[in-house]
């Protein structure tokens, strides 16, 4: 008798198991790619020249000072594989950022009071990209025929130790540089 109720005890818990089945479905379903664009050899290692500027012409310009003084390059992609449609960049200065800026490089050198900035674009219009490793929409480039291309400027200006270009300090006459890392996502 002992051995049938523990039995009954077992199947009903298993039948009231049973009736308290789930209601819903939920599928997940996603895909893991290490499909990438192909990014010209060219361009793994760009050098942008800035034209020479007096401290005191850099000083004085009007607001944005950055658009006067620039330099342009592009990274071009090939081979971008079927699915992908857009590539999209995210800087990351190699030095001192202005604290009260993220789009503000403080450059580095025999020149003090340079600050750089930074656009995905062919000239020195639009938005600032963030330096601190973050992207945007301003970031993004669309694949078109299996290619892209991300223009990139950098602009220079008189700056202060904040970063902010406003209050600036005189620069100092020397050289300056700035080095970023790019990183490239594909969706």
């Amino acid at each position: 008798m002992k051995k049938i109720l523990i039995l009954s005890a077992l199947m009903t818990a298993l039948t009231s198991a049973g009736a308290m089945a789930a209601d819903a479905n939920v599928n997940f379903t996603g895909s893991v790619s290490a499909a990438t664009c192909t990014l010209n050899a060219a361009d793994a290692s760009k050098t942008l020249t800035v034209p020479s500027v007096s401290p005191q012409v850099l000083y004085g310009l009007a607001s944005p000072t950055y658009a006067t003084y620039t330099a342009t390059g592009s990274f071009e992609f090939t081979a971008c594989p079927a699915g992908l449609t857009r590539v999209t960049s995210a800087y990351t200065y190699q030095g001192a950022t202005g604290s009260a800026n993220p789009t503000m490089a403080i450059a580095t050198g025999t020149a003090t009071n340079i600050g750089m900035v930074l656009l995905q674009s062919t000239t020195a219009t639009g938005t600032l990209l963030n330096v601190n490793g973050t992207s945007g929409v301003a970031n993004q480039a669309n694949i078109v025929s299996n290619a892209a291309t991300i223009p990139v400027t950098v602009g220079v200006q008189a700056t202060n130790s904040n970063g902010t270009g406003i209050g600036a300090t005189l620069p100092t006459v020397g050289t300056y540089t700035g080095t970023y890392l790019v990183a490239f996502t594909y969706s």
